[in-house]
């Protein structure tokens, strides 16, 4: 095995409660579970018993990279993790997150697939790998600092400004459900609440100095020309049509652009699609995103090791208060972390300042918040103070009601500094809060779920009554299920989303199915004919438009929903980015615009010598997602994943949260008949899930994972698992 090119061949064991170290070859799990978050469900399946919580010891933390990271490859420049997630709602079930920037091939260079961190240490320790030499260190004297003082302090202490690390703030020391581990000053490993994780383990990070090289089969000289052409391709997937004919596109490069954020002004201009050399150049999300509003601060576009499109924004603040960098990174959600537009009586009284944005991205950077969590803890403080009438305020205990009360909320109202000195209280409550007490600040930190369970908003936030799904004055909670915000669902993006919302533990978040409907600048007649190109019929995608339409189980659009989930789980296991992967289009028209989805297995081919095609590497990505879902019915310990009427739950998945019976179901706010005009069709939902049940060779009724497919994919063992839990009987398959 170790002739193959690609992988490093070591995952690296540290058994924090013991203090001690060692390697295990991956040669064990590849080239079957291919890498990252295949090796990391493997990992949680045989060493993780049933029924541990996600914070207790028992619990593992992986952390992994795939065969294409750090080399050649392009986009691949993402690490994974893999944990039971504390973020999960109602079940702490696996989860998978992923970060990029520079630290995943940082990794890889210094010698490793993967480090698997499990026990808990007496002590608060950093793990220090200089290439294939690793060690834990006293991070005492780190505990309690933020993110960004904290890697700086990490480099001095190597001596050496070139390691890259990955660590938690003060959120995650808490051990909280919203804890994120931040890699620079902007990339973050986010989802799931693993910086809680790490936090419950007294684990501050991980710091890492790599300075060898991925051996790949083919060499690049031997495969650049055909390396540019697939560059070329991708660089452009989501936006074949440029700003200067889509104002839709998140690819502004236009005549008369340029960036503004530093000392001299940087002129851009227009970028033909064709020029391959200046396509990084053409995202700017400061100039897209929130009308603009980061547009005067952008100093530059900057993006993952491998990337070809750079979707990150390096901005420099001016003025801002002290304790908060003017330097920082972002993209998409962290730049609307503190984003609010308030209205009343149709005028905007109070609008986020460029002030307020930054500041909130970088305090939730440097405390180690996820941004995404942030942004339903916004608005789920507003109703609580403002909504229903004000009755939420109002059945609050007293000290939870003088609390809330004593947030500056006159910050975000007519007058005010425009959010900036309500996201600097809301954080700083966060960061000095007593993760034990019972307070608004500390139940923010246990999840927006719990914490509306908590103040007696959990059944509104998920159907949506009083006012909670129209929201108050521009607030909206936007709660989709699992613990997680609604975020590309199935509302604009029809069935196949749906189902992909449906089985996965968190949000899907498929940037490159909604990279063809919604941002690749085609008409909808092109963007059909890429679809029936793809899937055989122009109607397997969905019009955003047109909301609200799940449409009929159709071939094509259980076709598209299988490949949503297999290629999610393809990409976070060699590892890419799902930005432009797969490749959906391309910018040439004697394509139709339709790109090449087989570059995935022409990719792994060349790096690894593992010669295989495009459906036989699908299906062990498939495999792991029927690992996935495995695991996951073990955690619910049920059989039942549909839920619906008579859900038996096992203990676990309890009915909570309006009409939430079990796990493969989405907020009730989504089928409420009674708006104007009805919302999905619950019935068409379900038709949808039997239909994609049926195509992943599942139970078609409850939704598990069956013997016989558990024993094709060759994972008999796994099915024996659940029979032993009593999870799967042996006439599953055939019911």
């Amino acid at each position: 095995m170790s002739d193959f090119g690609g992988w490093a061949g070591k995952i690296l064991w540290v058994d924090l409660t013991a203090g001690k170290l060692h390697t295990e070859e991956t040669w064990q799990w590849v080239p079957e579970r291919i890498g990252a978050i295949g090796i990391g469900l493997a990992l949680v399946w045989h060493h993780v018993p049933p029924g541990t919580g996600a914070l207790d010891p028992a619990n593992l933390l992986f952390i992994g990279v795939g065969p294409l990271t750090g080399s050649w490859a392009p986009c691949a420049g993402r690490a994974v993790a893999v944990s039971l997630s504390p973020a999960g709602y109602p079940v702490e079930h696996v989860g998978q997150s992923s970060v990029g920037g520079q630290f995943p091939a940082e990794l890889k260079w210094a010698g490793y697939d993967g480090i698997v961190f499990v026990g808990r240490s007496p002590t608060p320790v950093v793990l220090v790998i200089r290439d294939s030499q690793a060690e834990l260190m006293d991070a005492t004297d780190l505990w309690g600092r933020d993110t960004f003082s904290t890697q700086q302090l990490l480099q001095e202490k190597l001596g050496d400004r070139r390691a890259k690390a990955l660590v938690i703030g003060p959120v995650g020391e808490k051990q909280a459900r919203t804890g994120a581990m931040i890699h620079g000053t902007g990339h973050a490993l986010g989802q799931c609440g693993f910086g809680g994780v790490a936090g419950s383990k007294n684990l501050k990070g991980i710091v890492v100095r790599g300075t060898g090289k991925v051996l790949t089969a083919t060499p690049l000289a031997s495969f650049r020309g055909r390396l540019d052409d697939i560059r070329r391709s991708l660089a452009v997937m989501q936006s074949v049509i440029s700003a200067d004919k889509d104002s839709r596109s998140r690819w502004r490069a236009r005549d008369d652009f340029g960036w503004h954020g530093a000392d001299e002004p940087i002129p851009i201009g227009a970028i033909p699609p064709d020029d391959l050399s200046r396509q990084g150049l053409r995202h700017c999300g400061s100039d897209f995103y929130m009308g603009g509003v980061l547009r005067p601060w952008h100093v530059k576009n900057s993006g993952c090791v491998g990337c070809v499109m750079n979707c990150f924004s390096t901005v420099r603040g001016r003025d801002m208060p002290k304790g908060i960098p003017e330097h920082g990174e972002m993209n998409c959600v962290q730049m609307q972390t503190g984003y609010f537009r308030r209205v009343r009586d149709d005028k905007v009284v109070s609008n986020a300042s460029r002030w307020a944005v930054l500041a909130a991205k970088q305090l939730a950077d440097m405390t180690g918040l996820n941004a995404y969590d942030f942004r339903m803890q916004l608005n789920l403080l507003v109703q609580l103070r403002f909504g229903n009438e004000g009755s939420y305020r109002e059945q609050l205990d007293s000290h939870l009601r003088d609390e809330l009360d004593a947030l500056p909320w006159e910050s975000i109202d007519e007058g005010g500094d425009n959010g900036l000195g309500f996201m600097m209280g809301v954080f700083e409550a966060q960061r000095v809060a007593d993760p034990d007490a019972d307070s608004i600040a500390a139940w923010l930190l246990q999840g927006a779920p719990r914490a509306a369970a908590r103040f007696a908003m959990l059944d509104d936030i998920w159907t949506g009554a009083h006012g909670q799904f129209e929201g108050f004055e521009g607030f909206r909670v936007s709660y989709g299920a699992h613990g997680q915000r609604a975020h590309y669902g199935p509302e604009r993006y029809g069935l196949p989303a749906g189902l992909h919302w449906s089985i996965w533990n968190r949000d899907p978040n498929r940037h490159e199915h909604n990279g063809l409907v919604s941002w690749s600048g085609l008409s909808w007649e092109q963007k059909q004919r890429v679809a029936e190109i793809h899937f055989g019929d122009p109607d397997a995608i969905d019009d955003p438009s047109d909301s609200y339409q799940l449409g009929e189980p159709t071939a094509a659009r259980i076709e598209l929903a299988r490949m949503l989930a297999v290629r999610s789980m393809l990409k976070d296991s060699l590892t890419l980015c799902d930005w432009v992967f797969p490749n959906y289009c391309c910018p040439d028209p004697k394509k139709e615009y339709a790109g090449n989805l087989e570059l995935e297995a022409e990719l792994y081919s060349a790096v690894t010598g593992d010669e295989i095609s495009a459906d036989a590497l699908d299906l062990r990505a498939e495999a792991s997602v029927d690992l996935y879902r495995a695991i996951t019915m073990r955690d619910w310990n049920t059989a039942d994943m549909r839920g619906g009427p008579g859900y038996q739950s096992g203990g676990r998945g309890h009915d909570q949260g309006g009409d939430y019976k079990g796990h493969d179901n989405l907020a009730g706010w989504y089928f409420d008949t009674s708006a104007d005009p009805p919302r999905l069709d619950r019935a068409e939902l379900e038709a949808g899930k039997t239909a994609f049940y049926e195509r992943m060779g599942w139970d078609p009724v409850r939704g598990g994972v069956t013997r016989e497919k558990l024993t094709a994919l060759g994972q008999p063992e796994v099915a024996d698992g659940l029979t032993e839990l009593g999870l799967l009987d042996d006439d599953d398959s055939a019911r």
